[in-house]
């Protein structure tokens, strides 16, 4: 009989633990939201890329912040733009075999396009990241890495993590069809960005650098 009001405490402990983290949860979700204004930055800033063949969909805030966008190039061509956080100085891109910590709780990005066949998550207890080891997991092969002005990582996944605290900690990440996409990781005025390309429809693959107005006109 005397175990019987301990019982009712640990489940009343786990009940209200849950629904803490619940609560918590709608929290930080709903500081991410986005509108149709064109972005503060633009796509330009960060690659060569004419304005001309750019249509801007949504921006993204967290806590009103300015996070980054979706846009179209070329009409046949998806690409989101997300601010990870301040870019520390030498810091290393690393790829890890590591599979992300489930356990860690990560906030969705709204849906916001048709177009997007990528599912964005982060940690937002921990962000913005400010790490010199940046470690990233894709669960299908890596085919071409290019580091030519920037960082590019072109792969065949459904599923592709970032860390910043530890190899195997869901801090940033894409979950979607699985088909050929790149990562890009761009700074921007102390700023560290990652991009996302992939063809829409029936679109050939070409990877950021291969947009770029430089590659476009060869």
């Amino acid at each position: 009989m005397k175990k019987r009001p301990l019982t009712i405490i640990l489940f009343s402990v786990l009940l209200l633990f849950m629904l803490y983290k619940s609560i918590a949860y709608f929290i930080l979700d709903s500081q991410i939201t986005c509108d149709n204004k064109e972005p503060k930055i633009k796509l330009s800033q960060f690659v060569n890329i004419s304005e001309k063949r750019i249509k801007y969909s949504k921006s993204f805030y967290i806590n009103k912040d300015f996070i980054g966008f979706n846009a179209f190039v070329d009409k046949k061509y998806f690409i989101t733009v997300t601010k990870l956080g301040k870019a520390s100085k030498g810091y290393r891109i690393i790829k890890t075999d590591k599979k992300p910590n489930n356990s860690t709780s990560i906030n969705l990005f709204n849906p916001s396009d048709v177009e997007d066949e990528n599912s964005r998550y982060i940690d937002l207890h921990d962000y913005p990241f400010n790490n010199k080891q940046i470690y990233y997991h894709s669960d299908g092969p890596v085919v071409n890495i290019n580091q030519s002005g920037f960082y590019e990582i072109e792969a065949f996944f459904s599923f592709f993590n970032v860390s910043f605290k530890g190899e195997n900690k869901k801090d940033f990440g894409y979950a979607g069809f699985k088909k050929k996409k790149s990562i890009s990781f761009i700074e921007y005025k102390g700023d560290l960005f990652t991009l996302n390309l992939f063809p829409i429809g029936n679109a050939t693959y070409k990877g950021l650098h291969e947009l770029t107005d430089s590659e476009e006109t060869k």
